[in-house]
């Protein structure tokens, strides 16, 4: 009865390994499952917020908004000098001055004025991200402690994403010593439609 009941648990306890392996090759990082569920489609929006250099007078505290739908782009710039917009669409590009109420318009996409480098991740990357090696910690930001998954990608720059349980809170890219830490105000896999269209009132100029 002894042998049996001794056999019993050490099957018991090969059962529980196997589960327990099993789930930590499954695992897949907090960075992808965030990341996935807003790029993996045709359309995202991400709003980020951050300290840039935008008119060689020093940093200032920077909202971009970022968003893609199908053959539509959109790009907005809000700081204490600059609020613009870019929006792509119908083969044409569209520059939006907020302040003033007046855009330019020429033909052509001119998907170079939308740079969603070290923000918007392809699906390639993705796919990556799925397997790559990662390291995890903690670190406090703006006195608040956040876990953290770091990767150190192919170009040799560090990404780092810091979460509040499962949510994506900050993005900090560390690359030739250069640290850009981005906070994430809106991280989505849908895009408001309206942000296309030039606002009622703004007058077309040039």
């Amino acid at each position: 009865m002894k042998k049996i009941l001794k056999q019993s648990y050490i099957l018991l306890f090969l059962i529980v390994v196997a589960v327990m392996l099993s789930a930590c090759g499954n695992k897949t990082p907090k960075a992808y499952d965030a990341l996935s569920k807003a790029f993996s489609g045709d359309s995202y929006t991400i709003t980020v917020e951050g300290k840039m250099n935008l008119t060689g007078n020093g940093d200032e505290t920077v909202t971009m908004t970022i968003a893609e739908k199908a053959e539509n782009k959109y790009m907005e710039v809000k700081s204490s000098s600059v609020n613009a917009s870019i929006i792509i669409k119908d083969n044409k590009t569209y520059t939006v001055l907020n302040d003033e109420k007046m855009y330019t318009v020429k033909d052509g996409q001119d998907a170079s004025s939308i740079d969603t480098t070290g923000i918007k991740l392809s699906k390639d990357e993705l796919d990556k991200m799925k397997t790559a090696a990662y390291t995890t910690g903690k670190e406090t930001i703006d006195g608040k402690e956040y876990s953290y998954e770091k990767f150190n990608t192919e170009d040799g720059t560090d990404e780092t994403y810091y979460f509040d349980g499962k949510d994506l809170k900050y993005i900090k890219t560390m690359d030739q010593g250069e640290e850009v830490l981005l906070k994430i105000i809106n991280l989505s896999g849908t895009v408001n439609d309206s942000i296309f269209n030039i606002p009622d009132g703004y007058q077309l100029v040039g």
